[in-house]
């Protein structure tokens, strides 16, 4: 495969302070956009004294927290900008488009610079924007220093030192585990936040707001890791059909039970946080108030459902699907045959693909979630031979003493992995088109 240079487009993007919606970085035919966005949907993140659902007419009491500034008042994750590839316009009359590709990246990322390559090949072969769109408090959506640096690169070293007795704590996982580990319902009410901010955006192009595109443009995703059970429950909530009724999406390395899930890694969280994350959303998930305080330490009494996920898991459509690949069975059963039953009914318009050497999420729980246990959805799942989860077409093995090296320079590890590269981009592009 013919490669830009990616490490050059990264260090621009990266050292790049200031960006206007109407100025693109160009290379060849094709431009990058780094299109401002700001998000309303704040309210669900945890520090606010009170917190109203209006739509059920219900309060709830304070979520305060000990960092500072609180969760809700972080401005960089409001208002931020997000990069955009598509061809390059020599005459300044942007041509707008009918189709979109938004790239939902994994849990505890820093950086756009693994998923350019994704991005470059998706939109050279199908010559339709593709835009790389940032999580709740992940790469740009992060605290600035006063140079415009990411406070996470002084505080990951702080963080590292009061965790670094933890089984994979790592530089590079201390600063998203300082923030989990107390509070693991960061976990739901981020993806809460990210959620709406994609819902918001695609309304923006259906309200005739988005220069690039067409009121009815189709928009279709790859989700990866995390991103990926954003994208699925998009298409799995009905209530957006005027939004994502025609939408696909290519879900890589995701969607695994959370029971399944197995994120305690260098490069997403120590296993202490996994610990915590598992508590909430598997062991004590389907637990009531008081089952709770009966059958609990007092060091585990913080890691269960309060009354405001509860009720979002319960009564609003978004929550319901994530509740689905929550808690353990006998209680699971009815949210997974649910969504099964849905799986069936949008299979055409879902494609897995699955590395079968992933440890974080496992190739056999990816297919008991897309194809069912009983393997009758008929949602197509393909399979790869690749590295590590975090680093899939560029890290072979933990084990690897340059590992950081590796993770730092990840782009494409072209003697191990460009052959699997090119059938990932083929495998998209042929569903995206179908």
């Amino acid at each position: 495969m013919e490669h830009p240079d990616y490490d050059y487009l990264h260090r621009f993007i990266h050292e790049q302070k200031e960006w206007k919606d109407t100025e693109p970085l160009s290379h060849g035919d094709t431009c990058l956009y780094y299109l401002k966005y700001r998000s309303h949907n704040a309210r669900y993140l945890l520090g606010y004294d009170s917190y109203r659902c209006e739509e059920h007419d219900e309060d709830f009491g304070a979520e305060l927290v000990e960092d500072q500034p609180s969760d809700e008042k972080i401005k960089e994750n409001n208002l931020f900008r997000y990069p955009m590839v598509r061809e390059c316009s020599p005459s300044g009359t942007l041509r707008r488009h009918k189709r979109l590709t938004i790239l939902l990246h994994g849990l505890n990322e820093r950086s756009f610079g693994k998923y350019l390559p994704w991005a470059y090949h998706i939109w050279d072969r199908t010559r339709e924007p593709v835009a790389l769109f940032p999580l709740t408090f992940s790469i740009n959506r992060v605290p600035l220093e006063e140079n415009g640096d990411p406070t996470w690169g002084r505080q990951m070293r702080k963080s590292y030192e009061g965790r670094k007795h933890i089984e994979n704590a790592h530089l590079f996982n201390a600063t998203i585990s300082e923030r989990l580990n107390p509070h693991p319902e960061r976990f739901f009410w981020g993806a809460a936040q990210s959620y709406w901010d994609i819902v918001d955006l695609v309304r923006q192009i259906r309200d005739n707001k988005h220069p690039h595109f067409d009121p009815n443009a189709r928009v279709d995703f790859l989700g990866y890791s995390s991103g990926g059970y954003l994208a699925l429950t998009l298409l799995l909530d009905k209530s957006h059909e005027l939004l994502f009724g025609e939408s696909r999406a290519c879900l890589f390395a995701s969607c695994v039970e959370m029971q399944d899930l197995r994120p305690s890694s260098p490069y997403v969280v120590d296993h202490n946080t996994e610990d915590a994350l598992r508590q909430i959303f598997v062991d004590n998930f389907h637990r009531s108030p008081d089952e709770h305080r009966k059958h609990m330490s007092v060091e585990e009494k913080e890691y269960v459902l309060n009354d405001r996920m509860r009720h979002w898991l319960e009564h609003h459509p978004e929550g319901k699907w994530m509740r689905s690949f929550c808690g353990r069975l006998p209680e699971l059963k009815a949210d997974r045959e649910k969504r099964e039953a849905r799986l069936s009914e949008i299979a055409p318009r879902l494609l897995g693909i699955a590395n079968v050497n992933d440890r974080v999420m496992p190739y056999g729980a990816m297919l008991n979630t897309l194809q069912g246990t009983r393997r009758n959805t008929g949602v197509t799942v393909k399979e790869l031979d690749l590295g590590i989860h975090e680093h899939p077409f560029s890290c072979p093995d933990y084990k690897d003493k340059r590992l950081d090296r590796c993770v730092i320079k990840s782009y494409i590890n072209k003697e191990l992995y460009d052959d699997q590269f090119d059938q990932f981009i083929k495998w998209i592009v042929k569903h995206l088109k179908e």
